[in-house]
């Protein structure tokens, strides 16, 4: 699972996070002894969408699996 937050101070000037979408990603055997990765669900936050969150959520899976895989 992989979830994006966003980071704003709150009413005490502490940097708080909240999230604001998420994806989930899986592992799925292809014959006859390899695995990969699919995403399954992704889910942006109606406040927070066509605002390039999504684009960025998914550069950043994509980034991470080719490292490491």
């Amino acid at each position: 699972v992989y979830i994006v937050y966003q980071q704003y101070k709150n009413d005490n000037s502490q940097i708080s996070y909240t999230p604001i979408g998420f994806t989930k990603v899986y592992l799925y055997y292809v014959y006859p002894d390899k695995t990969r990765p699919q995403i399954c669900e992704m889910l942006i936050l109606p406040p927070y969408q066509r605002k390039g969150h999504g684009r960025r959520l998914l550069t950043a899976i994509y980034e991470d699996l080719r490292t490491n895989s």
